[in-house]
């Protein structure tokens, strides 16, 4: 099971080789560096210039099979922002989007973060997690956009 995951979770770096993005020889270079930094591999090859952040989230999804979104200019509904709170949302660079019956939509930055995901699920009382795959920037900013607003609403009312 832990194999499947991270062979899952390693698909990214298969489609990226396949569309042409990366050629087989730049990812094992990339994955030595990483390695030998410890640092992580898409951050590795964002800073090297060989992917940008919006097409490695658009990999992840695809690997995942979950939708890409760009939330940067999303509007969620306030109700939907208290199911998750500012710190866990910041803690794990997830936003909640919207809430459809026992079911939150989640944007996230890794689609396999399932400790992420259980805690907005424990969070906000609901049983299903869906997830969709946003940028880190993008949600890091969305995350400060929407929850500094309802700070100044809660404080207005």
């Amino acid at each position: 099971m832990a194999e499947t995951l991270i062979r899952l979770k390693d698909g990214w770096q298969q489609l990226a080789v396949e569309k042409g993005l990366l050629d087989a020889a730049e990812l094992a270079v990339a994955r030595e560096q990483a390695q030998a930094r410890h640092a992580d591999l898409a951050a590795e090859l964002i800073q090297a210039g060989k992917l940008t952040e919006e097409r490695l989230a658009q990999l992840k999804a695809e690997a995942a099979g979950v939708v890409y979104m760009d939330v940067l200019d999303y509007q969620v509904d306030a109700k939907v922002l208290e199911l998750v709170p500012e710190h866990v949302a910041s803690k794990h660079t997830v936003l909640p989007l919207f809430r459809v019956d026992k079911s939150l939509t989640l944007a996230l930055v890794d689609p396999w973060n399932v400790i992420a995901m259980d805690e907005a699920r424990l969070c906000a009382k609901l049983s299903v997690i869906q997830p969709v795959v946003g940028t880190g920037s993008a949600i890091r900013k969305a995350i400060e956009r929407l929850y500094g607003h309802k700070l100044v609403q809660d404080a207005a009312e």
